[in-house]
């Protein structure tokens, strides 16, 4: 299972690894795509204001020429200027462009442009100075006017007395008025002296008419080549504004097409992530199919493997509660006939006499004590397992303790010629803080082990106290002997339940194997350690380290309270087992004390105060009030004078010192004899002298397969009609309750199962109906209310339970 989930986790892990690399991948050649069309944007957004710079470039040159021909046309020289400041900003203009481009031979474009811009611009100072040189034609003519206007204040005739624009004459008709003026005035009558003089002013006249119609036509003949070159100029201009127009449009169309260039790249780009985007989106998808695949293959296999190992799991639990309740029953049915072995035992060794016979006692009576601590053994270890132990924390002395468990081991290997030395730390004689039952018992087993596994020499017990590196006081028992020590390949198990150490010849010890085991858990439990060191036939040495707490408070010693002198007792029962309930009445009666029984706790209380008691007893599970509760209720009342509150309980997980602790004066464990119950009362109220009903097991019980009469028939002194009244209240009590516990378990109820069988599991067990306790111990026990095994349980405790009911019967008919 555990590899099968690391399969599984690393397929997952690969999955991913793989995922995230297409991943890594995908948004590295994206990216890189994503840059690339951002690139493409940029440069189409450049190569866009570059379009838009030429068409302005090209409306400023339009706009250049226009200033440029008003110049030359009004001949003003604030226009020429403003067309000179134009052209430099234009040449600006062509310079900054030239900046934004990175293409070699439109950079080469934008010079030629320039250097035709140059070339236009002398073509329109040329312009200019021949429009500035056609002014002495206008000169000449104004000059003729004026002569003219000479001619006429002499009396001579003029063209412009003939038509109003000269000019506007063409030649041929010109050149004949001329003529014909030229007859009149040689004709026309004139006096003699002023015939002289208009003769000298007239050849003045005409020699500088005729040098200014000579001028003229120099000037004619100048404007016509001045004509030509503008003529030229113009064309040259023409084919300057041509080339210029075709240079920018070449320009405009290389930018343009670059542009379009651009966008079909940055569409590719596009194309191509849309591309990369969808592949990888395939790939993504088919190794999530793939890996989902695979994992959920081996998820299924995980969850096949899971429902066996919860099958098996399931039946280990099983198997697990199997053992406990045999070894809580095996151990319930040992103890019962072991103390019938030791007692009579004891009783055998006190009237016999004979030497044979005391040795053949002594030896049943060792045996009988090898099992009862087997048993122990058995029952600590299921507590333990279970997590059922209850560490106390009362202070004690741990010097006593030592020499009790050291007188105790002694006696038990009298014939050892071992000598044991005890040294005891000086500052551990005050008392401290623990649980000193639990401490005993861990001594007791190492103390044991020692004088078990070592035939002579020698044993050592030290204590010691130190401070740990958290300076926290810590105590430290030895227990140093020199037996035949532990091999070295069992060091490392030695603590393990059921291992067990062979001496020579392969030689085994008694003993489970366990109490290492126990001793190790009870020290963790303790916040302790145990270690040992152990070298093969030279000893061991085992050291119970644990923290210490001295106590402010002295060591409280349990003696019985005052006695209660008492005569016709008043007892108190309280218990809501009717059957037992019963029975115990019966018993108390029988021994000619007043009994007042209850079935509730409340009730108890309510009678109690207005009826005077002497003793109480009291079952500790009871219904809405336990018996804790009861008990302290009642120690908080007015009317409680101290008398003694008996607890009786079926738990044994709790120490009989939990309950005298909580204020129970004692405490007897069901199911008990009548013997038990006589014997705790009279040590509580001697003065009551009950008798013990040690004669009535004497008296015949008949026997029967499913249950034992002997145990509550000793109760009754063998009173039949007693018995059986008791039996027939306990058949009426057990129907009603298998009813209830039915009801609990198709409710899933857990408190009521818990409760129910738990108040039946008294006479049962007292009853010794051995085929049905173990079934209540399940239901008592039960965790778990969705267990398979429920419904089998509870069908076959009812059928047990109904086979026990028929003899029963049988037996009261």
């Amino acid at each position: 299972m555990e590899k099968s989930n690391r399969k599984i986790t690393l397929k997952v892990i690969i999955g991913y690894i793989i995922l995230a690399v297409v991943a890594v991948t995908t948004t590295f050649l994206v990216f890189s795509e994503i840059k690339t069309f951002l690139n493409l944007k940029q440069d189409d957004v450049n190569d866009r204001n570059k379009v838009i710079t030429i068409g302005n470039l090209i409306a400023d040159i339009y706009e250049n020429e226009s200033f440029a021909r008003a110049a030359i046309q009004t001949g003003s020289q604030s226009q020429f200027d403003l067309y000179v400041k134009k052209n430099e900003l234009l040449n600006a203009d062509i310079d900054s462009l030239k900046l934004k481009l990175d293409n070699t031979h439109q950079v080469q474009l934008l010079d030629s442009v320039k250097q035709l811009i140059g070339v236009k611009f002398e073509n329109i100072k040329a312009l200019k100075r021949i429009k500035e040189d056609d002014l002495s034609e206008r000169s000449i003519e104004s000059a003729l006017k004026k002569i003219n206007t000479i001619e006429s204040s002499v009396g001579r005739l003029t063209i412009a007395d003939f038509a109003e624009d000269p000019n506007s004459l063409t030649p041929e008709y010109r050149r004949s008025i001329e003529e014909y003026i030229s007859i009149l005035n040689k004709y026309r009558p004139k006096e003699k002296d002023q015939i002289k003089s208009e003769e000298r002013l007239d050849s003045i006249v005409i020699a500088a008419r005729e040098m200014l119609k000579q001028v003229k036509q120099d000037a004619l003949t100048q404007k016509t080549n001045l004509s030509n070159k503008e003529n030229s100029i113009l064309k040259s201009d023409l084919n300057v504004s041509q080339s210029l127009r075709k240079l920018l449009f070449n320009l405009e169309h290389e930018i343009i097409e670059y542009s379009k260039k651009i966008k079909e790249e940055r569409d590719l780009a596009l194309d191509r992530s849309t591309r990369i985007l969808s592949f990888s989106t395939i790939i993504g998808t088919l190794l999530i199919i793939l890996f989902s695949f695979v994992i959920l293959n081996d998820f299924w296999k995980s969850q096949k493997y899971r429902k066996e190992l919860e099958k098996a799991n399931a039946f280990t639990t099983s198997l697990l509660q199997s053992r406990e309740q045999l070894i809580s029953m095996v151990s319930h049915d040992l103890r019962t006939p072991l103390s019938t072995v030791t007692g009579y035992s004891d009783l055998l060794a006190k009237i016999t006499t004979d030497t044979k016979s005391k040795h053949y006692i002594d030896r049943i009576s060792k045996a009988s004590k090898y099992m009862k601590n087997l048993v122990d053994d058995l029952l600590e270890f299921s507590k333990l397992e279970r997590g059922k132990i209850t560490i106390e924390n009362i202070p004690f002395s741990l010097h006593p303790i030592i020499d009790e468990v050291v007188t105790s081991v002694k006696s038990v290997y009298p014939d050892k010629d071992i000598k044991l030395e005890v040294k005891h730390a000086s500052n551990i004689e005050k008392p401290i803080l623990g649980d000193p039952f639990r401490i005993r018992q861990i001594l007791y087993n190492l103390v044991g082990n020692a004088y078990k596994f070592t035939d002579s020499g020698k044993i050592t017990i030290e204590t010691k106290t130190y401070k740990n590196l958290e300076r926290q006081p810590m105590l430290q028992i030895r227990v140093i002997d020199t037996g035949i020590g532990i091999p070295k390949e069992k060091q490392s198990i030695i603590f393990e339940e059921f291992t067990q150490i062979e001496g020579e010849n392969e030689k085994k010890y008694d003993g489970f194997g366990l109490g290492l085991t126990i001793s190790n858990k009870l020290a963790n439990l303790l916040g302790g350690d145990l270690s040992f060191t152990s070298e093969i036939q030279k000893g061991s040495t085992f050291m119970f380290t644990l923290p210490v707490v001295y106590s402010v408070k002295p060591v409280i010693n349990t003696k019985p309270k005052k006695e209660i002198k008492a005569t016709n007792l008043d007892v108190f029962v309280i218990d809501d087992d009717a059957s037992l309930r019963q029975l115990l009445t019966d018993i108390l009666q029988e021994q000619h004390l007043k009994v007042t029984a209850f079935e509730t706790a409340k009730k108890a209380l309510k009678a109690m105060k207005n009826t005077p008691f002497d003793l109480v007893i009291t079952d500790i599970q009871l219904p809405k009030m336990n018996g804790f509760h009861f008990m302290e209720t009642l120690k908080a009342s007015t009317f409680y004078k101290n008398q003694p509150i008996i607890a009786s309980t079926g738990r044994k997980d709790l120490k009989a010192n939990v309950y005298k602790d909580s204020g129970f004066a004692d405490i007897i464990f069901k199911p008990f004899s009548a013997d038990d119950l006589v014997q705790t009362i009279n040590k509580w109220i001697p003065n009551a002298k009950l008798k013990s009903n040690t004669n009535s097991t004497d008296t015949q019980v008949q026997t029967f397969k499913h249950f034992n009469l002997a145990p509550i028939s000793t109760f009754l002194n063998g009173d039949i009609e007693s018995l059986k009244d008791t039996l027939q209240l306990f058949l009426n009590e057990t129907e009603v309750n298998l009813k209830t516990l039915e009801n609990g378990i198709n409710t899933k109820d857990l408190d009521v199962i818990h409760a129910t069988s738990h108040k039946m599991l008294t006479m049962f067990k007292q009853l010794e109906i051995n085929t049905v306790v173990p079934l209540l111990s399940y239901f008592d026990k039960l965790d778990n209310i969705n267990d398979e095994a429920i419904t089998t349980m509870f069908s076959t405790l009812k059928t047990q339970t109904q086979l026990t009911v028929l003899e029963m019967e049988r037996f009261i008919d």
